[in-house]
């Protein structure tokens, strides 16, 4: 009964529904591609209800604790456990933050098909304990504050804390926030310093707030919680100034589905019902790179950019169909190409280093796709370079773009 009262009484009945309306709408917002079935990416994508969740608790327990204040005297002297009190504190708390969690939880195993599994997992814990460090900090603002101060400062502070790093020319302080913007990829995976960072740090933000919000001399308080403030950023710093604007990976240990031959296709197993359409959509190009003289792969594969591909591999640059028909940036001439040109490279142990505007490239498309639009769309003067070839018989052409594929090259270590 007291549990249902403090439920009752708390300021989460009010902010649920508005709450939960922005989750869906973060989420939403992300959604691009048909569903992965990648679980990995659905407990990744929770974290776009990160900039909702946070704040919302964050401004409740504000409000609960300036609320509270009047009596709270009775609970420090209350026969009460601690464990009690805390249970008697932070259900309402909990309780919006594991409602809102379920339904971040639920639009991401629509949005991708599955529940979240590996690495997926991290994330939800991140989800679970970023947000009650901000509550803790939202409490101990309340304590200090009005509550009807304490509670839209928590909420603005937070919410701008784990956004607005992200809009900023400073790469290092997106990292320190929480709000991971964007999931791991099919080939490679988040390494998990992106959750630690930002847990330490935010428990370093609590820290400085209840300094700050001491009731005793603030000529000590201050002073400390603006130092302590201080080493956080530096300590912060020096540990992800070294990320950029990315997001630190590692290759996905996975084993990938393959499928017939000439050549073999192979795809992580979450793609393995589109390997029928990817091979139709690569036939065409494909031969028309042969009939030129291109040497074929053994095997094409969706690799990590950072996997070398080994001779007679060519790299397959694949991504998953779009939720709503837009027009095609890249087709499939343009990365076969691609591929063309990196596994013309890899057969000779080296990496394709040329860049769009090389000349191999462009003859490459112009090869396995429509030699009038690639004409149209190429700088007249590149154009005038590799016009001519493509008129040239089938062996001149072949070493022609040999050639220029190991002119643009860089010599790799190893080849995986």
């Amino acid at each position: 009964m007291i549990i249902w009262h403090q439920l009752r009484r708390s300021a989460a009945q009010w902010v649920i529904l508005p709450a939960a309306l922005f989750v869906y709408l973060y989420m939403q917002s992300a959604v691009s591609t048909v569903p992965s079935h990648y679980g990995i990416e659905s407990g990744e994508s929770t974290i776009y209800a990160l900039a909702t969740i946070a704040p919302a608790v964050a401004a409740c327990a504000a409000w609960d604790s300036g609320r509270m204040r009047p009596v709270r005297h009775m609970l420090t002297t209350s026969s009460r456990s601690r464990w009690s009190l805390l249970l008697f504190i932070g259900t309402p708390l909990a309780a919006l933050e594991a409602a809102l969690l379920v339904l971040a939880v639920v639009l991401a195993r629509i949005n991708t098909g599955v529940l979240p599994s590996g690495a997926g997992w991290t994330a939800l814990a991140h989800m679970i304990i970023v947000p009650a460090e901000w509550a803790v900090i939202g409490w101990y603002a309340g304590g200090r504050l009005p509550r009807s101060i304490a509670a839209p400062a928590a909420a603005a502070l937070c919410w701008t804390w784990l956004t607005m790093p992200h809009a900023m020319s400073n790469a290092w302080l997106r990292h320190l926030g929480g709000f991971i913007d964007g999931t791991s990829t099919i080939t490679d995976v988040h390494r998990a310093e992106i959750y630690f960072v930002p847990w330490i740090f935010t428990g370093c933000l609590i820290a400085v707030t209840w300094l700050l919000t001491r009731t005793g001399p603030r000529r000590v308080f201050l002073p400390a919680g603006t130092g302590a403030a201080a080493v956080a950023l530096l300590a912060g710093y020096a540990a992800v100034s070294g990320w950029g604007y990315s997001n630190p990976e590692t290759v996905r240990a996975v084993h990938s589905v393959c499928s017939g031959t000439s050549p073999q296709i192979c795809v992580p197993p979450e793609y393995r019902s589109y390997i029928p359409q990817i091979r139709h959509s690569t036939q065409g190009p494909l031969s028309a790179l042969a009939a030129a003289g291109v040497t074929q792969p053994k095997r094409m594969e969706i690799l990590s950019p950072s996997a070398k591909p080994a001779p007679g591999v060519w790299r397959l640059h694949w991504s998953l169909p779009t939720v709503h028909q837009q027009a095609e940036y890249h087709t499939a001439a343009d990365v076969m190409a691609v591929s063309a040109v990196e596994g013309t490279a890899a057969q000779h142990g080296k990496h394709s280093c040329g860049g769009p505007s090389a000349p191999e490239l462009v003859w490459a498309t112009a090869v396995a796709g429509n030699k009038d639009e690639v004409r149209k769309e190429t700088d007249p003067q590149l154009w005038s370079l590799v016009g001519p070839v493509l008129d040239e018989p089938v062996k001149q052409q072949s070493a022609w773009f040999t050639q220029q594929v190991l002119d643009h090259a860089c010599t790799v270590e190893g080849a995986r």
